[in-house]
């Protein structure tokens, strides 16, 4: 598999890699992580417009802070998430039966976790089951979860996902499903847990996992299926990040920053309009680098990274996304 150079960012690719591009296929990303140094990877699917549905995995890469891209079709499955394990790339595809949130994925997959040890060339299946979601500290310890609605389990790896053994969640007894998990340290992160959900909406709860097993309960709330009543708690969460210093964003329909490890949240505004076009909303997966610095997807008429910087929103790459 090659990576072939993004000639226009408004999607003009050349054929190759494993199989053609075909000119009616966007691009379509689910999360973006940050490698260090300049250095990101965003991860999401190849969509047939005339379908209407993903038809494989898709990996962008930039080298240069976001400048210039190459993009990578692996034969994967249309990938969720991107997780960096030192200069190892970790990503989890789609997880769950054909039906599942209306993704047309085929047979439900048994295994749901890659790895690549060469920049996103090639990939090898890490064994890992349906877990997915991973998230590292370091190169060895991190995290991963089974895929929600079904996931009540959450793992640890202590090699860099070669092997992975469960942990008890921290999640509350009413809502022990895990949507989202965020590892700060030795069995110490964060997770987002929902509970069954109802006509009205679905109660979840922001948890902070401590080393002994407990989870302390952060923020409470119950979804209005993206329609924010009173604020942060009435809101569906989309994802969120916090490091191991405090610093986190959370996204819903908005954009939430704390800097004290989720006990509180503020509003970040976010303009109408970023760069050249207006609406969308923030993607599953994000990176937190630095106080006020982040990398974010976002998804509307176009599918593009954002770099938040200094109250600046900046929009790196996009690509167009059928509505």
């Amino acid at each position: 598999m090659k990576f072939v150079a993004a000639l226009a960012l408004a999607a003009t690719f050349a054929a190759s890699g494993c199989g053609s591009f075909r000119w009616s296929t966007a691009i379509a990303l689910e999360a973006v992580t940050s490698l260090g140094q300049d250095r990101l990877i965003a991860v999401g699917s190849s969509e047939d417009i005339s379908a209407g549905a993903p038809t494989s995995g898709v990996v962008a890469r930039s080298d240069d802070g976001g400048r210039n891209w190459t993009v990578a079709y692996p034969d994967l499955a249309a990938l969720t998430y991107v997780a960096a394990a030192g200069d190892r790339i970790i990503v989890s595809r789609y997880c769950l039966a054909s039906t599942a949130g209306g993704q047309d994925v085929g047979r439900t997959p048994s295994t749901c976790l890659f790895a690549s040890d060469d920049g996103g060339h090639t990939w090898r299946d890490l064994g890992a089951g349906r877990l997915v979601d991973p998230t590292f500290v370091d190169a060895s310890y991190g995290w991963a979860h089974d895929q929600i609605p079904a996931g009540t389990e959450l793992d640890e790896t202590l090699d860099g996902g070669n092997s992975w053994t469960a942990l008890d969640s921290g999640c509350p007894p009413d809502k022990p499903r895990i949507y989202r998990a965020v590892v700060t340290g030795r069995q110490e992160g964060y997770l987002i847990c929902f509970a069954e959900p109802t006509d009205a909406g679905q109660p979840w709860a922001l948890v902070r996992r401590t080393a002994s097993g407990q989870g302390n309960v952060l923020l409470e709330g119950d979804s209005s299926w993206g329609t924010s009543t009173k604020g942060l708690a009435d809101e569906y969460v989309r994802g969120f990040t916090i490091r191991p210093d405090g610093l986190g964003l959370l996204w819903t329909d908005g954009l939430y920053s704390t800097s004290d490890g989720g006990q509180a949240w503020t509003p970040v505004a976010v303009p109408v309009t970023i760069d050249d076009y207006s609406g969308g909303i923030f993607q599953g997966g994000g990176a937190v680098v630095g106080a006020d610095h982040a990398y974010l997807v976002r998804r509307g008429s176009k599918s593009s990274v954002v770099e938040y910087l200094a109250g600046t929103f900046t929009t790196l790459v996009e690509w167009p996304y059928p509505l």
